[in-house]
């Protein structure tokens, strides 16, 4: 019996950034992540994001505006992934000692003590936001608002299987959840 465990994660990133006369930006992101405890299949996926930002102060009728510093408009979608909640082999059946009766005789032996999960892949966050950035009085004043929304898919949990399956739980993804507000 060992506790030994491997497990590993790579991560490769790259990052555009353009902008047009200073006031129109541009940034397109994308991650390839890969994790070793996932399932054959599932380890590696693309995670892209983008965003705009537009500064609206910067153009030619905002400029007799005296009392406005800065008025930006930004909007951005991105996805991003976690594989937390997943251990090293996770994915596959574990086996374990059993013992059974052979005769009258108890004896040792090997059963499945944990389901296999093929598909286990990584959990998924998708994210929309909106904001304005504004800037008044030679930026004494500066006041922000965001509208998010935020949907995770793919969620990874602990299910509890009944009790006349033979085991006791696995651990899948089996859940999504979303957040949305507004932050002033």
């Amino acid at each position: 019996n060992t506790g030994f465990y491997k497990e590993t994660l790579s991560s490769f990133a790259g990052r555009l950034n353009y902008s047009l006369l200073d006031k129109y930006l541009f940034t397109f992101t994308g991650r390839y992540d890969g994790a070793s405890k996932l399932a054959v299949g599932h380890k590696w996926t693309f995670f892209p994001s983008a965003a705009f930002a537009w500064k609206a102060s910067d153009e030619t009728f905002m400029q007799d505006v005296d009392w406005l510093s800065n008025l930006k408009v930004r909007l951005s979608y991105g996805e991003s992934g976690n594989q937390n909640g997943v251990n090293a082999y996770d994915s596959l059946a574990l086996l374990g000692e059993s013992d059974y009766v052979y005769g009258n005789t108890v004896t040792n032996g090997v059963g499945v003590t944990r389901l296999s999960n093929y598909e286990l892949t990584w959990e998924r966050s998708k994210e929309v936001n909106f904001g304005i950035d504004l800037s008044v009085i030679n930026n004494r004043l500066k006041l922000g608002l965001e509208l998010y929304n935020k949907k995770t898919v793919d969620a990874i949990l602990d299910r509890t299987l009944s009790n006349i399956s033979g085991y006791g739980g696995a651990v899948g993804n089996y859940g999504s959840v979303r957040n949305k507000g507004v932050e002033i």
